[in-house]
């Protein structure tokens, strides 16, 4: 397929600022792609040592891991949807940045506790969450959003068996702002782009970030959710993946005026922006 890919940033390991340039490709490719490609060195360094735990995880016995329960709708354990995730099986962790909720999961899976997975996880998380906010506030600074709220993020670990058939239905983030999804060396995730679908390379040191529901609320539709799925093909290894999808938990986006020549003349309301002109956005991107 001749699609054009998402493109690459890479983020500053040590958190600086990043520069006008790494700002406006960020944006771009989330106005017209809703997702893009990120490289960050710390969140590598946490790769290998959190998927390695993954099967000791997913080989647990089934009544274990039907302990994982969750009150928010599809972040419970999961295992083979008859219909919309035939090939899918995953877990949850609410507030999985938090030790003593990402404790309370290795409770439950190993009641005398496993503090090797505990703290590899919470590594984990907290590095993804880093990235993800300051993805997050370059979207805000670009749109001259002042924000006040705390956010949440919810973490699933994924896999998918090896059959030839669709691994997970078509779908989009419907509850969470953005996401920040790595997997694991193994091709299979497409994303619809101008009608047709194209595969994405994910490579090993780079992580997919996506928009969600609430960003293209938020952002009077600029910004996009992908659509995205996962087509399996007979591969030599099973399929993990992990995702971070962060959500507000308190507060809210201060209302103010958005600069002008980002988004003329407009105001934040209730935590989205307004309808009004948004060209000049556009142009200024495209620069």
């Amino acid at each position: 397929m001749n699609n054009p890919p998402p493109p690459e940033v890479v983020f500053p390991e040590d958190g600086s600022t990043t520069s006008s340039n790494t700002n406006n490709l960020v944006v771009r490719a989330l106005e017209e792609h809703g997702c893009f490609m990120a490289k960050y060195k710390k969140l590598e360094l946490c790769h290998e040592n959190l998927f390695r735990r993954l099967t000791m995880i997913f080989n647990l016995p089934p009544g274990t891991k039907e302990r994982n329960v969750s009150d928010i709708p599809d972040f419970s354990y999961e295992q083979n949807h008859p219909v919309l995730r035939p090939l899918y099986e995953s877990f949850g962790i609410r507030e999985a940045t938090s030790q003593e909720d990402t404790q309370n999961f290795i409770t439950s899976m190993w009641p005398g506790g496993n503090n090797d997975i505990r703290n590899d996880i919470l590594a984990y998380t907290r590095t993804a969450a880093v990235l993800e906010d300051m993805v997050r506030q370059i979207v805000f600074d670009h749109y001259g959003v002042r924000h006040d709220f705390q956010t949440g993020y919810i973490f699933r670990m994924m896999k998918y068996k090896e059959e030839v058939r669709l691994g997970c239905s078509d779908r989009t983030n419907r509850m969470e702002f953005l996401a920040v999804l790595d997997l694991n060396k193994v091709d299979g995730l497409e994303m619809k782009y101008n009608g047709q679908w194209f595969q994405i390379d994910v490579k090993p040191s780079t992580f997919l970030i996506m928009a969600g529901r609430p960003l293209e609320d938020w952002s009077n539709g600029r910004i996009h959710p992908p659509e995205l799925r996962v087509r399996m093909h007979r591969i030599a290894e099973e399929r993990y993946s992990v995702g971070l999808f962060s959500y507000y938990d308190k507060g809210k986006i201060d209302k103010g005026k958005i600069d002008k020549g980002k988004i003329d003349k407009g105001k934040i309301d209730k935590g989205r922006i307004d309808k009004g002109k948004t060209e000049a956005s556009k142009k200024q991107v495209g620069n």
